[in-house]
């Protein structure tokens, strides 16, 4: 998988609200739930992981001239799904939180 990242592609809404939490992705069945991660950072040091990272999903991905903290639907619409639990792997937290490009 690759996606391309632009300068704007950072600028993101705060993680809050509908951007706060991970969520099932309703195309798929059976996968990993958001409660499976319950208890893995304690136990092995484990914490959720974006394939895709949100901090990197903003900006205008439709061309449309507005941003999705702007209320463009589409835009809002990529950023929701990037908190899919489809989007999500493991990681050691011990790597790093903080997108540094």
């Amino acid at each position: 998988m690759a996606y391309h990242i632009k300068p704007e592609s950072r600028d993101t809404p705060k993680r809050q609200g509908k951007f706060a939490s991970f969520r099932n992705d309703p195309d798929i069945d059976g996968e990993a739930k958001d409660a499976d991660y319950d208890g893995l950072f304690t136990s092995r040091g484990y914490a959720r992981g974006h394939l895709a990272p949100y901090a990197v999903m903003g900006g205008d991905r439709d061309g449309d001239g507005i941003l999705a903290k702007d209320g463009d639907p589409d835009d809002e619409l990529t950023l929701f799904q990037s908190n899919y639990m489809s989007n999500i792997a493991r990681k050691h937290a011990s790597m790093s939180r903080k997108l540094s490009l």
